[in-house]
C-alpha cells in the first residue's frame, strides 16, 4: 500500500528529535476489548455499512501488527506517543504510520492527503482517557467539516469590508516598515498599542517606520507593557471601530495572496472567528518548525467584532466572549483557514539574545512557567507544506474552540 509522501517525511522528522528531558519510555495502553482479531472483522462490516473504504487505526499496539498484513482495505496508523511509535517501526519498518504530539497537526495532515471525510473509518484502538491526544483526534474527526468559502472577491469588494487592523508593537522592534509596508491600502483602519510611556516620544520611529504614509486612518495610544499581554490587546481592541478585527504581531506578515483572501473569509456567513495556522520560519525563509505544536500553531486572529469581546490570560492570551449560538438553525461558529497561514518572523529577524529576553518577559507573567529557546526543532521546507495544503479543504468548521 502506497504511503503519502507528506506523511511518512512528516513522521521522519517528527520521531528523528527529542525534546530536552522527554521520556524515552512509550507510554503503552490496553486494546479496547475487540478490537484485534474478530474485532477488525466487525469495523469492516459496520464500514461496508456507511459506504467506507479506508480504515484510520488511531493508536496502535504490538498485538495490532500481525492483523494488519490480512487487512483487505487500505489501512493508515496515527500515533501522538511518539516512543511507541519508533518502536512499532522499529519492529516493523515502512509501517504507514503517522505521528505527531499534536492533535490539530495531525487533523490538516489528514485532511490534506485524502485521510478525512466519509470514505475514512477512524477506529480508537486503545483504552485511553478522553482528554488523550488520540480520543480528541478521533472526535475532531467526527465533528470537524469542510465549509465553503465564497469564491470570488468581486462580489465583496475590500473597501467595504470594514476591517480594523490591530497590534501591539515596541518602538525597538526590529523591521517596522516591513510590517506597516505589507498592510494593504483597503483597510479601515490601524489601531496600535505602543510599549511605551508618551506618543510624543514615538515620532522619530513612526516617520521612520512609514506609519505616517498609510492611506488609512491610524488610531493610537501608548502604554509601557506593565500588565500582561492581554492588557494590551484589550486597549487595541478598544481603538477598533471596524466590522472585523485582524491582530497580527510585529514580528508577523502576512503574504499578499493571504490578505487577498480575507474579505471571503469575513463574507462567509455564519463564521464570527477564524483560527489561521502559524509558521514560524527556521532556519531560513524557506522552512519553518514542525511538530510538537510548533505546527499549525493556530491562532484565533480574524474576528468578527462584538460587545463582550476580551482577551484573557497574561501570557498566550485567548480571545473571549465570541458568540456560540449552540441548536441555532444557523449558528455562529469559527473555522480554519487551511491555506491562510501567517509567517512568523521572530527567530529571522531578532537575535538569539533578544529572543531569551524576550521569553523571560514572558515568565515574568506567566507565573512560574518557565520558556526556553531550543535551536534545534525538526522542519519542514515550506513549500512542501503548502503544496500538500492546497489539496485541503479551503476551510473547516469546528465544533468547539482548538484546546478545548
Amino acid at each position: 500500500m502506497e504511503f503519502h509522501p507528506l506523511l511518512e517525511a512528516w513522521t521522519a522528522q517528527v520521531l528523528s528529535f527529542r525534546l530536552d528531558g522527554s521520556s524515552k519510555t512509550a507510554q503503552d495502553c490496553a486494546l479496547l476489548p475487540g478490537v484485534a482479531g474478530t474485532g477488525f472483522a466487525r469495523a469492516l462490516r459496520l464500514m461496508q455499512a456507511a459506504g467506507r473504504s479506508r480504515l484510520l487505526l488511531c493508536g496502535a499496539d504490538e498485538a495490532l501488527l500481525p492483523h494488519l498484513d490480512t487487512l483487505p482495505v487500505p489501512f493508515l496508523l496515527v500515533e501522538t506517543r511518539l516512543e511507541h511509535a519508533r518502536r512499532l517501526l522499529a519492529m516493523r519498518p515502512g509501517l504507514p504510520l503517522l505521528a505527531d504530539t499534536s492533535p490539530w497537526a495531525l487533523l490538516l495532515l489528514l485532511a490534506a492527503t485524502n485521510w478525512m471525510g466519509e470514505a475514512v473509518q477512524p477506529l480508537l484502538t486503545g483504552a485511553l482517557p478522553r482528554e488523550h491526544a488520540l480520543p480528541r483526534l478521533v472526535r475532531l474527526l467526527q465533528a470537524v467539516h469542510p465549509l465553503a468559502i465564497p469564491h470570488s472577491p468581486l462580489h465583496f469588494p475590500a473597501s467595504r469590508a470594514g476591517l480594523s487592523l490591530a497590534a501591539i508593537l515596541h518602538p525597538e522592534e526590529p523591521d517596522l516598515a516591513g510590517f506597516f509596508s505589507q498592510l494593504p491600502p483597503w483597510l479601515a483602519e490601524v489601531a496600535l498599542v505602543w510599549d511605551a510611556p508618551d506618543l510624543a516620544d514615538l515620532q522619530a520611529v513612526q516617520a521612520q517606520s512609514g506609519l505616517h504614509a498609510l492611506p488609512c486612518p491610524v488610531r493610537q495610544l501608548a502604554h509601557p507593557l506593565t500588565d500582561g499581554f492581554h492588557r494590551q490587546r484589550n486597549r487595541a481592541l478598544s481603538l477598533c471601530t471596524g466590522d472585523w478585527v485582524l491582530f497580527l504581531d510585529a514580528d508577523e506578515r502576512l503574504p499578499p495572496e493571504a490578505w487577498a483572501a480575507l474579505p471571503a473569509l469575513m463574507a462567509t456567513p455564519s463564521v464570527a472567528g477564524w483560527w489561521l495556522p502559524r509558521e514560524t520560519l527556521h532556519p531560513d525563509a524557506a522552512h519553518c518548525l514542525m511538530g510538537y505544536g510548533l505546527w499549525p500553531d493556530l491562532q484565533l486572529r480574524l474576528f468578527r467584532r462584538q460587545d463582550g469581546l476580551h482577551f484573557s490570560g497574561a501570557v498566550h492570551e485567548r480571545l473571549q466572549g465570541l458568540t456560540w449560538h449552540k441548536g441555532d438553525p444557523d449558528p455562529i461558529t469559527q473555522a480554519i483557514a487551511c491555506r491562510v497561514h501567517i509567517r512568523h518572523e521572530q527567530r529571522l529577524r531578532k537575535t538569539p539574545e533578544a529572543l531569551t529576553a524576550k521569553l523571560a518577559r514572558f515568565d515574568a507573567f506567566a507565573a512560574g512557567t518557565r520558556h526556553r529557546l531550543q535551536q534545534d526543532y525538526p522542519v519542514m521546507p515550506r513549500a512542501t507544506l503548502h503544496s500538500a495544503m492546497e489539496l485541503a479543504p479551503q476551510a473547516l468548521r469546528l465544533p468547539c474552540p482548538p484546546g478545548a
